[in-house]
C-alpha cells in the first residue's frame, strides 16, 4: 500500500516534494531549496516596492501638487512618505515569512531579523526626514532665519540613528538594547575623550546661537583679514562663511568664540554705513583769507554765502574748507542727514594738517560704498587749489 504524502504547508514544502520527485540528493534538495525560496522572497520584496513606488507614492505626488498646502511638499521633497511606504513592504514580508519557510528553519529565523532591521532603518530615514521638512517649513519664515537651529538639528540626527544603530545590533546579536547602553555607558569617558573637539564645537555652536553673536546672512570679518563675507551655515562643528570672492571658508564655532571678529550686522541693519577719512593739506599753504578770496570764494561756492558771517577775523584757508566740505555732505544725497556729519582739523603730523571727514553713507553696499566716497573724495582734493591749499 502507498504510504500517503505529506500535506503541503508553506512553499517550503511544496518545494522540496517537487525536488524529491526528481529523485535529487537530500543535500542538493536542502541547497536548492533554500536559493529558491531565497530568490522568491527578494522577488516578492522588489515586487511589493515597486508597486508601492509607481502607483501610490506617485498618487500622492500628484494629490500634493493640486493642493495649495507647502508642508506636504516638503514631505515629499524630503521623501517621509515615500520611507514610510518602504516601510509596509517590509512587514508584509515579515507576516508572508511563514508562507515562504517551515518554521524552524534558519533562514525564516534570519529573514525576520533583517525584516526587522530594514523596517527600523526605513523608520529612521522618514524620522531624518520630517526633522529636516519641519526646520526647511521653520526657515522659510523670515522671522526664524535670525537664529540658526541647523546644530542642534545635526545633534538631533545624530542622536536618532545613534539609538536605532544600537536597536538594530541589538537584534542582530539577540541582545537587550539596554545591555548596550550599559556597555557604552561605561564607555563614556572614552567617547567624551575621542570626541571631545565636536563636543566643544557644538557647545560653542549652541552659544554663538542663543546668545546671538551670529546669524546666518550676517557680514562678519575673522582678525587675521583672511575670511571676510557671509555666514552661510552654522553647524554642529563648523561655521560656514562663504567670502567675496566666492571661496568657502569653514571655521569651527569655537574659533569665533576664543578669537577677535567683526560682526557688520548692526552696520548693516543702521541707516548708513560710516566714512571716516582725512585729507592731508601742506603745512605751507595754509593762510589766512583776504576779503578778495573771500568774497571769490562766496561766488564759486554759493553754499559759503551765509557761512563766516559771525567771524571776528579773517579765517584760515583751512577754515572755509572744513565749513564748505561740511556744508557739502549735509547737501548730498549719498549721505545720511539723520546721521552724525563732522569735519574736523586733527593733530598735525609730519605728513601735513589732515582734515578729517566724517559722515555715515546711505547706500551700504560694498561696491557702491567704495564708489561714493571716492566720488567725494576725488572732489573735494580736487577742489583744494580753489581754496589755494596743496595736498601733501
Amino acid at each position: 500500500m502507498q504510504e500517503d504524502k505529506q500535506p503541503v504547508h508553506t512553499l517550503d514544502d511544496l518545494l522540496q516534494g517537487l525536488l524529491s520527485d526528481l529523485g535529487l540528493h537530500s543535500f542538493v534538495i536542502n541547497i536548492l531549496d533554500q536559493v529558491i525560496l531565497l530568490v522568491a522572497v527578494l522577488l516578492t520584496a522588489l515586487a511589493l516596492g515597486y508597486i508601492f513606488r509607481r502607483f501610490l507614492l506617485k498618487g500622492i505626488s500628484r494629490l500634493a501638487n493640486h493642493t495649495h498646502y507647502t508642508w506636504d511638499d516638503l514631505l515629499l521633497e524630503h521623501n517621509v512618505i515615500g520611507n514610510l511606504l518602504k516601510i509596509v513592504p517590509g512587514i508584509l514580508i515579515y507576516m508572508l515569512l511563514p508562507f515562504f519557510f517551515n518554521e524552524g528553519r534558519d533562514l525564516i529565523s534570519l529573514f525576520r531579523k533583517f525584516c526587522v532591521i530594514y523596517i527600523i532603518f526605513a523608520f529612521l530615514l522618514a524620522l531624518n526626514g520630517l526633522i529636516l521638512a519641519m526646520y526647511d517649513h521653520y526657515r522659510r519664515k523670515k522671522i526664524n532665519r535670525i537664529r540658526s537651529l541647523k546644530g542642534l538639528i545635526q545633534v538631533l540626527q545624530v542622536l536618532i540613528f545613534f539609538i536605532g544603530a544600537i536597536v538594530m545590533i541589538s537584534i542582530l546579536v539577540n541582545k537587550s538594547p539596554t545591555v548596550l547602553f550599559a556597555g557604552l555607558g561605561a564607555s563614556a569617558a572614552i567617547f567624551s575623550l575621542v570626541f571631545k573637539d565636536p563636543l566643544v564645537s557644538f557647545v560653542a555652536g549652541v552659544q554663538l546661537s542663543l546668545n546671538d553673536i551670529i546669524r546666518p546672512g550676517d557680514w562678519v570679518t575673522l582678525a587675521d583679514q583672511k575670511t571676510d563675507g557671509i555666514v552661510q551655515e552654522i553647524g554642529l562643528i563648523t561655521v560656514k562663511i562663504k567670502n567675496f570672492d566666492n571661496s568657502i571658508s569653514t571655521v569651527p564655532p569655537t574659533a569665533l568664540l576664543t578669537n577677535t571678529f567683526k560682526n557688520w550686522r548692526e552696520m548693516v541693519e543702521s541707516g548708513g554705513r560710516l566714512v571716516v577719512k582725512p585729507i592731508y593739506v601742506d603745512k605751507a599753504s595754509v593762510k589766512q583769507c583776504t576779503p578778495e578770496m573771500l568774497d571769490k570764494l562766496r561766488q564759486e561756492f554759493p553754499l559759503l554765502k551765509d557761512s563766516l558771517s559771525g567771524v571776528t577775523q579773517p579765517p584760515t584757508n583751512t577754515q572755509v574748507f572744513r565749513t564748505w566740505l561740511e556744508k557739502f555732505l549735509e547737501k548730498s544725497s549719498e549721505v545720511n542727514q539723520q546721521m552724525e556729519i563732522r569735519v574736523a582739523q586733527m593733530e598735525i603730523t609730519d605728513r601735513g594738517v589732515p582734515i578729517q571727514l566724517y559722515f555715515f553713507c546711505r547706500n551700504k553696499d560694498s561696491k557702491e560704498y567704495e564708489r561714493i566716497q571716492s566720488d567725494i573724495f576725488d572732489y573735494a582734493i580736487g577742489i583744494l587749489p580753489v581754496f589755494e591749499l596743496v595736498l601733501k
